[in-house]
Formats: structure tokens, C-alpha cells, sequence
């Protein structure tokens, strides 16, 4: 028999065999136990994660986690699996360099150090590259999300997002574009511990078929940990259970219905299911905590911080507040008017947002100092002369434009509307304006403090001071945009920064799709910095508002 009809055969029996990566782990793969030991693979106490070690090849799965679930070592062993059955390469992505070399270093490496058979996949010649692991037939890439060029400079048939929510949100989306030569064979895993509502994670199951762990109790009551909680945590004597809430029996969790028991996962979107599953993962449905600690850190969690914390480590859920998320649908739902976007005006505020794709949104003066959005557009960069052109069909008055990361774009556009468009600066406190270079350079430039300019925008929001138009009234491209406006308003979300004494304050996050949020924001100091203030519906000038 010859060496090419011997390899053949080996990789089909390798094929046939192991028809699912639970099987494969369980023969390959060991893990570290707490005591430090490693032990062959396993699922004791861990039952929920059975069905998605044994969906490997679902395009896109979506895991908001708590905090030490062994996540990590699904994601790992699925990049091992794909590689190793399919001859898949796999693209990782993380937060960090930092978060890439301690993940190669203290799980990556040590998995398949631990294992004879993934020790054999490594070529002879694989370098110790934290970057790059080089196996007989595939690859496994890691990248932090620092840099758009390291998110951009690989191809790959599946990528791994770990710890989403920490990443760079805008670099990111780029990771996705590393599989477009694939067609539809390709697979994205996404898991994080979850932060705010409506971002990272969060959002990404939030449009998934959005599973849950179910557990049927013997009373015929179908129970759901995650949505139960803390209704669902009965003590009596001393022992304190999870329990049906219909009657109060303890429930028997991790006895899933592949083991014959009751418990299996039920998802809110079944129409979801094939393409993009996810998979809200707690404390409450592992054997890792007992739901006697649970209940006492419930129990202690007094202050926003401690619920935060417990409802992001324990739970795997989002956490917000009014202080942290300051935009909601109820505040974009109220400030709704019945009207349409407008085709161009005669009078306006603009702001605009820069970067590859630059975001513009025009606003009409109303009365009691109103501003009205009469429409929102995304423009290219380098399509210069349209957004000109787009800001004169809008009567551009008074406007304020990004000043980065495209300084030249900026000031070209600027010089076209003199003294009525400046660039800005966010440095300093309160607001100030001034030019920025000399004769037929010169432009008009305006600098405030981030923070505090976002926070008055949206105050006027709440205030019921910023008009918006009905969706009721939009259909098609002009509805589809509107939603992303809606939810670029949503991403104007604050983050806790911890200062060197213990003190702490709360930012804007930056590097998140929020565009049209900032372009809101620079229309607002174009009015603040316009010359004309219009009190009531009469337009300055004599101009009609209304077309």
C-alpha cells in the first residue's frame, strides 16, 4: 500500500470517527482541575455547554457568560476541532497584546502541551509565536483589536471575539471581513462577560435565536433559571436550593435531556436557530458556585456597583443604569414628532462625524429653542465634493465638524462655508471658539471637554428639546437608517474609569458605533456657537423652515 493511499485512508477514518467535538474532546483533549492536575475532558458539572460542544458548525454562536464557566476552553478546543477535522483556520481576536500573550501562555499553549495528539498537529518547524500557531493542516491566528491593521491581516474560516465587550468595537466589525472569501462556510464564535445593555454581547445575542437553559419541573411547570432569578431560590432549614417556582420542588439543573432528564435549552426565536444560535450562560446553571453563595452575594450587593458586579460575574447578564446609559428607546419613543426626513432645507445646524464613512445629520431650529433632525446620511471620506454639496441642498448656517481623524477632509469643508462650519477640538472645559491657521487657510475651530458636551446633548434629549421624526412615516432606506441613527444614539454609553487614589469617575466610551450620536452632538455646539438664536417658529432672516 503506498504512503499516498495509507494518508488517505487515515484522514478518512479520522473523518468518520468522532462525528461531533464533544466526542473528539473527550478523546483528546485534557484540562486543569482546581487542584492543579490535569484530567482527561469532561463535562461534570458543566451539562449546558453539552449542546454546543455538539453544534460546532452553527455559523454563529453568541455566549454572554459569567465569569469562570471554562468558556474559554470550548473556544479553544473548538479552534483545535475545525482545524484538526476540516482543516479550518482559526482567527482569535482580543481586547489586548496583553490579553493574546496571557491566553497563549496560560491556556492555549498549555492545552495542547497537555495533549499527545494536538502535540503531533504542530508542524516540526512552528516557531513560539504568541501571533501564530501553525498545525498540519490549519492554523490558529491571534490578534489584539488595537490596531485595524492586525484585525485586517489574516484570512481565516472562523473567528474567535473573546471578551467582546472589552474590545475595540469599531475595529472589530473588521474581523468579520477576514472570512468574506469563505462564502457561507464560515463560523463565527463570539463570547464576553456582558456590560452595558444593548452593546458587545449583549446586543450580539440580542439578535441571536436567544436560548435559555429550561428545566421541566414534575409539576409540568417549565422553569427558567436565568429569567427566574431570585424568585426561584428557596431556603428551608438550612439548605437554600434553586426550586420550581410553581411549586417549590428543588430542581435537578444539570440533568439535561441528553442524560435523560429534563433540562435542555429553549430558545425565545427559533427562526434563529439554524444561523446564529446564543446562549446566556450563569452561575445559576453550572456546579460551580453553590446557590447558597449566590444567594448571599445577592443578598450583600446594596450599592449600583456591587449589583453591577454580581449581575455581570454571576449571572452573565448586562447591567444598566440611567448613569451609564443614558439614551433608551423610551427617550427616543418620546421625542418622536409625526414627520418624515426631509429631501433639503433652507436653514440648518450640521454636525458631522469623521472616519471612513462620515456621518452627517442636519437639524431645524424650532421653538423654545427646539432642534428638529430633518435627516441623517452616511457619506464616504473621500466623496469630498458630495458632502458639500449635500450640506449646501441643506442650507447649511452654522455647523461643526470632527476634526479627526481626517484633519485635512475637516478644514477643506470648513473653508467652504467661512465662519459658518468650524472644526472641533475636544480639549478643555467649556466651550470656546477661535480660527486655526493664517490667511486662505484659515477655518474657524471650537474646543470643549468631551464629557461634559456629550452630557448637555443629552439632557436636551430628555428634556424633550430634540425633535426626531416617526418611523411610522419611513419605509425602506430612509427607515433603515433612521434605526442605525436610533441606535448610534443608544452607544452614547458611560464607563466607570477607577483613578490611582480609589476615586472613580464615568466616561464616554470611545471607539464604539455611536457616529450619529456624535454628529447629534456637534450640531448641537454649531447652535450654541450660531450668532442667530431663533425663539420662535419664524425662521431668521425671513426663511421658511418648512418645505
Amino acid at each position: 500500500m503506498s504512503d499516498v493511499l495509507k494518508e488517505f485512508l487515515s484522514q478518512g477514518r479520522k473523518h468518520f470517527s468522532h462525528s461531533n467535538m464533544l466526542e473528539w474532546a473527550q478523546e483528546f483533549i485534557w484540562i486543569e482541575t482546581k487542584s492543579g492536575r490535569w484530567e482527561k475532558f469532561k463535562l461534570d458539572g458543566h451539562e449546558p455547554l453539552r449542546e454546543i460542544y455538539m453544534n460546532s458548525s452553527t455559523r454563529r454562536v453568541t455566549v454572554p457568560k459569567a465569569a469562570q464557566l471554562g468558556v474559554s476552553t470550548l473556544s479553544t478546543v473548538k479552534s483545535m476541532f475545525l482545524g484538526d477535522k476540516y482543516g479550518i483556520s482559526t482567527g482569535y481576536y482580543f481586547p489586548t497584546d496583553t490579553d493574546v500573550r496571557d491566553f497563549v501562555d496560560q491556556k492555549f499553549d498549555r492545552v495542547v502541551e497537555n495533549s499527545e495528539y494536538l502535540s503531533k498537529l504542530k508542524l516540526p518547524d512552528d516557531i513560539d509565536n504568541k501571533g501564530l500557531k501553525q498545525f498540519s493542516r490549519f492554523a490558529v491566528f491571534f490578534r489584539g483589536t488595537e490596531s485595524k491593521r492586525k484585525v485586517k491581516s489574516i484570512t481565516v474560516g472562523h473567528i474567535v471575539k473573546d471578551e467582546l465587550d472589552e474590545a475595540n468595537q469599531e475595529n472589530m466589525k473588521f474581523a468579520d471581513d477576514r472570512m468574506l472569501h469563505q462564502g457561507d462556510n464560515t463560523i463565527i464564535t463570539e463570547l464576553s462577560q456582558p456590560s452595558e445593555e444593548d452593546y458587545g454581547i449583549d446586543a450580539a445575542f440580542k439578535v441571536s435565536d436567544m436560548s435559555y437553559w429550561g428545566v421541566k419541573c414534575g409539576c409540568g411547570h417549565w422553569n427558567f433559571p436565568d429569567k427566574d432569578f431570585p424568585e426561584n431560590v428557596f431556603t428551608r432549614g438550612n439548605t437554600v436550593y434553586l426550586g420550581c417556582v410553581k411549586c417549590s420542588k428543588k430542581l435537578n439543573v444539570q440533568h439535561s435531556k441528553q442524560l435523560g432528564g429534563k433540562a435542555q435549552w429553549v430558545a425565545e426565536h427559533p427562526e434563529r436557530s439554524k444561523e446564529h444560535r446564543g446562549f446566556q450562560l450563569s452561575h445559576l446553571i453550572f456546579d460551580v458556585i453553590s446557590t447558597a453563595d449566590i444567594k448571599k452575594r445577592w443578598d450583600n450587593a446594596n450599592t449600583s456597583i456591587d449589583k453591577k458586579n454580581f449581575s455581570i460575574s454571576i449571572l452573565g447578564r448586562a447591567y444598566s443604569t440611567a448613569k451609564t446609559k443614558p439614551v433608551t428607546d423610551e427617550i427616543l419613543n418620546n421625542a418622536e414628532r409625526y414627520y418624515a426626513f426631509w429631501s433639503e432645507a433652507k436653514f440648518s445646524y450640521f454636525g458631522m462625524d469623521v472616519g471612513d464613512m462620515c456621518h452627517l445629520s442636519f437639524y431645524v431650529p424650532q421653538d423654545n429653542g427646539k432642534m428638529r433632525l430633518v435627516n441623517a446620511l452616511e457619506i464616504p471620506a473621500d466623496k469630498e465634493a458630495e458632502i458639500i454639496q449635500t450640506m449646501r441642498r441643506f442650507g447649511v448656517y452654522s455647523g461643526v465638524i470632527d476634526a479627526m481623524p481626517f484633519k485635512t477632509l475637516a478644514k477643506n469643508i470648513a473653508r467652504e462655508f467661512p465662519g459658518r462650519v468650524a472644526i472641533n477640538y475636544y480639549k478643555g472645559d467649556t466651550l470656546r471658539t477661535g480660527t486655526e491657521g493664517e490667511g486662505q487657510y484659515e477655518v474657524k475651530k471650537t474646543t470643549i471637554d468631551r464629557n461634559e458636551s456629550i452630557d448637555e446633548t443629552i439632557s436636551l434629549l430628555h428634556e424633550g428639546r430634540i425633535e426626531l421624526p416617526s418611523r411610522k412615516r419611513m419605509s425602506g432606506d430612509e427607515l433603515s437608517r433612521y434605526e442605525k441613527y436610533r441606535a448610534h444614539l443608544k452607544q452614547l454609553i458611560k464607563e466607570q474609569v477607577d483613578r490611582n487614589d480609589g476615586s472613580h469617575f464615568f466616561q464616554y466610551k470611545k471607539n464604539v458605533e455611536n457616529h450619529w450620536g456624535m454628529s447629534l452632538n456637534y450640531a448641537r455646539i454649531a447652535r450654541d456657537i450660531s450668532q442667530i438664536e431663533v425663539i420662535t417658529n419664524i425662521a431668521p432672516l425671513g426663511i421658511d423652515l418648512n418645505l
